[in-house]
């Protein structure tokens, strides 16, 4: 994150960031909506703080992950690839990330 002089931002928001969002899906074949609820908590690590203007450096990068822990292997985590196939038939195909 990153906030410009006069953004009138305070020390929490760097410390923390809740959000929820309810979003509605219908897929054409469903009669009706489905709800899903989209929880986002950050929590940073580590602050840095300086005046250095680098911005393309922490750019998200779409084409890399930065997992460490491949917790969608875990045993516990639901296989979303069933869930979102029973829902998308053959429109949905699982792709391995980028390098």
């Amino acid at each position: 994150m990153s906030f410009e002089k006069g953004s009138e931002k305070t020390l929490k928001d760097f410390l923390e960031y809740n959000e929820l969002i309810f979003v509605k899906l219908k897929h054409k074949s469903e009669p009706n909506y489905n709800q899903i609820a989209v929880y986002t908590n950050f929590y940073p690590t580590e602050l840095n703080f300086n005046n250095d203007n680098d911005i393309e450096k922490v750019k998200f990068d779409e084409d890399h992950s930065n997992y460490k822990t491949s917790y969608w292997q875990d045993s516990s985590f639901p296989n979303m690839q069933t869930i979102f196939s029973n829902f998308f038939k053959e429109d949905l195909k699982e792709l391995p990330n980028k390098k």
